[in-house]
């Protein structure tokens, strides 16, 4: 079963979604995310899971991005696809951010900000409909008991 990361950035109550700018395909935006490589096995004092989300945030900065806060949502198992998603929030980080993403040459991409509720509209992928759901529970939380998530 493919394991996979899903990287939601969370700022000042909006969230991060990747438009395809070069795609043959009609998908819409989506949520980072990566594979668990075989890389991320096997390196010491930390999962692979672990591992591959940082791997995965240093590939959607460019290097420029350490995540400071952030949180281990859930795992998603999808079971028509044969993939556990493994979802973490982002809430503060260190550094740019990046504006293009290009996890290979011929799916570019572009990062942008967006509300949840125009990411929700937006998002034509089950998996990152559920993850925009917990997103948007969580921010309405953080705003009831403490300050709105903020950067």
């Amino acid at each position: 079963m493919k394991q996979v990361i899903s990287v939601l950035f969370i700022k000042k109550n909006k969230v991060m979604l990747r438009y395809v700018t070069n795609s043959d395909t009609n998908a819409g935006p989506v949520i980072p995310r990566g594979n668990v490589l075989a890389e991320d096995k096997h390196i010491p004092a930390t999962s692979e899971i672990e591992h591959a989300l940082h791997r995965l945030i240093y590939n959607i900065s460019k290097g420029t991005m350490i995540p400071l806060q952030y949180e281990f949502v859930r795992v998603l198992s999808e079971k028509n696809l044969d993939e556990l998603t493994y979802v973490y929030f982002i809430y503060s980080w260190d550094g740019n951010e990046s504006v293009s993403f290009f996890p290979d040459a011929r799916h570019p991409g572009r990062l942008r900000f967006v509300t949840i509720d125009d990411a929700l509209a937006a998002v034509t992928e089950e998996t990152d409909r559920k993850i925009l759901i917990m997103a948007k529970e969580t921010i309405r939380i953080h705003s009831v008991l403490h300050n709105p998530l903020y950067h």
